[in-house]
């Protein structure tokens, strides 16, 4: 059951998931209960840095009224080819297109916060937060919630399990050590019905690529970036730390 709490004229629904609604869209969100997660308190009883890696959640992306939302919305960027992409699904621009509040994240710069990463579909930022500044900045009005930013690292087998032949089929495609992978989906008949993938925009995320790999070659590669070094170049480099603010 809804509970409806009139203020200052306005009509605020709260959600069943802990989202203060204007109408049917969620604007709001209630403080996480605690707002420091078990994970952060795990991570500062092993180590002595003076920094902590965090995701922090923002209760909302400063929009309080139908209106300053309605106008948000109007004026969002986004590619044709991406609406085009939703028409066929039915789904509309909407809150999680809106990029993360900007007074939020300086004044979380105020705290010494190094922001890293922001994300507008999880509403938070990911960066460095000073030790002695997280329960201050716990409670902020507008820090929904504080979650530790995980990490790791790649590891490389000593002892590389022998390659398996190639599928033995009578299409044009050579799957390689992939073979039983691609035999689990059926990826193989999929392609014997015709359907290649060709013309559709695809996005690969991995560790790195080998740009000189047969794989890469006869594909028209429209863009690339590096989360991790924040370059444009995506060759598998050696994995390295982040360096420590401090």
């Amino acid at each position: 059951m809804l509970q409806v709490l009139i203020f200052i004229g306005l009509i605020l629904l709260f959600c069943d998931d802990g989202f203060v609604c204007f109408a049917n869209d969620k604007f709001v969100k209630q403080k996480s209960e605690p707002v420091i997660q078990t994970s952060v308190f795990d991570y500062i009883s092993q180590t002595d840095s003076a920094n902590i890696p965090v995701w922090i959640y923002f209760t909302d992306k400063g929009l309080f009224s139908q209106k300053d939302y309605v106008y948000q919305i109007q004026n969002i960027n986004i590619s044709e080819r991406t609406l085009k992409r939703r028409q066929k699904t039915g789904k509309r621009t909407g809150f999680f297109d809106l990029r993360v509040y900007g007074p939020y994240q300086n004044e979380l710069s105020d705290y010494g916060f190094k922001i890293r990463k922001s994300s507008r579909w999880l509403n938070a930022v990911s960066g460095f937060l000073p030790r002695d500044q997280l329960h201050t900045v716990a409670q902020l009005a507008f820090v929904q919630k504080i979650d530790l930013l995980r990490s790791g690292k790649k590891v490389v087998p000593l002892n590389p399990g022998k390659q398996v032949e190639s599928l033995k089929t009578d299409n044009v495609y050579l799957y390689g050590p992939s073979a039983p992978q691609l035999e689990q989906l059926n990826i193989p008949v999929v392609h014997e019905y015709g359907y290649t993938g060709r013309g559709v925009l695809v996005t690969v995320l991995d560790t790195g690529f080998r740009r000189d790999h047969v794989a890469l070659q006869h594909i028209n590669v429209v863009a690339e970036y590096d989360f991790i070094h924040n370059d444009e170049s995506t060759v598998n480099n050696l994995p390295a730390d982040w360096p420590n603010p401090a």
